[in-house]
């Protein structure tokens, strides 16, 4: 249905030419109120090309789907819904018992707060849609709110947002951050093709409890930077994403890892870092049976010289042999795991110092090489 059923055809004309002054949030409630047929459980509202106004927050307490003909790029939105300041846009809520609005859908539509040059209007922080419940978010442009332009925040039993979805959108000029991700039921989402720019906070803050994934993002003129990884335990995956140099640094924190895309805003802090240096190495050696063993070598570098080689090799036979060699200021730790045993073995070494942050260099009087403790074969 279109939410024009619901509004008087002498607004209709003003609507679509953008000069009306009509308050559609009652408008829009009548409509979700209603049913596409008999046994509808999730009504669909139908935006059509115009400029609608909102007095109060939009409340989702069902599945619903609003859409619009918008592409989800900045300036090309044909559905334009307009708050005013200090006032959220859309809230996705979730229910402590049954669905809540979980599986909503909201696409297609352009979402404008109303902020002041100088920073927000009010003293309320309105956010452009906020999500407590999982949802899918595509083809929006969300700007000027006072706060996060996607605002995801979820900690059962209140919300639970885990596996969301935001894709193709636009956040661009609000208060806060461009999307802002936090609670311990704000996980495993996966956010494509978002591009965040002059926002008054990060582009995109993660904060989560576990952690999502972000895939080719894009972020430019935010004011406190490009991305930011908070939690010690979530797994943020940054995938061909891309930052403009005309940002301050992103801050990332271990788990998070980066692979591939490029950052004008260099990345700082302590994480994996897949992106600048090739980090997986096959090599190749021959022992004295004569059998080839393969090894595959994974390496991290952390924010304090630290750094792990972790090897995985396999003999002709296809027995597994994993060791790994594990550097901290002023010592190497090698670790060889005997699978049948379930045993690893250590060897530490007197001492150990950094060149130009990755040469190493060891020596003591007991063992040439620098190694003590327990050799291995």
């Amino acid at each position: 249905m279109s939410i024009l059923d619901f509004i008087p055809a002498t607004e209709h004309d003003a609507i679509r030419a953008g000069s009306s002054n009509f308050d559609c949030w009652a408008a829009l409630n009548a409509a979700l109120a209603s049913r596409n047929f008999p046994f509808s459980r999730s009504p669909s509202v139908y935006f059509p090309s115009g400029k609608y106004l909102f007095s109060k927050t939009i409340e989702l307490h069902e599945a619903v789907r609003l859409y619009g003909d918008g592409s989800g790029q900045a300036g090309f939105g044909s559905a334009l819904l307009q708050f005013p300041a200090g006032v959220t846009g859309i809230v996705v809520d979730h229910a402590t018992t049954g669905m809540g609005a979980d599986s909503s859908i909201i696409e297609g539509l352009t979402l404008i707060g109303t902020l002041g040059p100088t920073g927000n209007t009010t003293n309320t922080a309105g956010h452009g849609i906020s999500l407590h419940a999982r949802a899918v978010l595509r083809d929006l442009s969300i700007s000027l709110f006072s706060g996060n332009g996607i605002n995801i925040v979820a900690t059962h039993p209140i919300a639970n947002a885990n596996c969301f979805r935001i894709e193709s959108c636009v956040v661009f000029s609000n208060g806060q951050n461009g999307i802002f991700v936090q609670g311990v039921d704000a996980n495993a989402g996966l956010i494509t093709g978002v591009s965040a720019t002059s926002n008054r906070g990060w582009g995109i803050y993660d904060d989560s409890g576990l952690g999502n994934t972000y895939v080719g993002c894009h972020t430019a003129t935010n004011r406190l930077g490009a991305y930011r990884s908070d939690s010690p335990s979530a797994r943020n995956m940054f995938l061909g994403c891309y930052s403009e140099e005309d940002q301050p640094l992103s801050k990332l924190t271990s788990p998070a890892m980066v692979v591939g895309g490029l950052h004008g805003a260099p990345l700082t802090g302590d994480f994996i870092n897949m992106q600048l240096d090739p980090k997986v190495l096959k090599a190749e050696a021959k022992v004295a049976t004569g059998e080839t063993i393969t090894l595959d070598i994974g390496a991290y570098r952390g924010n304090d010289d630290s750094s792990i080689l972790a090897f995985n090799s396999s003999d002709d036979k296809g027995n597994l042999h994993p060791f790994r060699l594990d550097y901290y200021p002023g010592r190497w730790h090698m670790k060889y795991g005997n699978p049948e045993n379930q045993d690893f073995l250590h060897i530490y070494n007197a001492q150990a110092t950094t060149t130009n942050g990755y040469l190493r260099s060891v020596s003591s009087p007991q063992f040439a090489g620098g190694m003590i403790g327990f050799p291995i074969g």
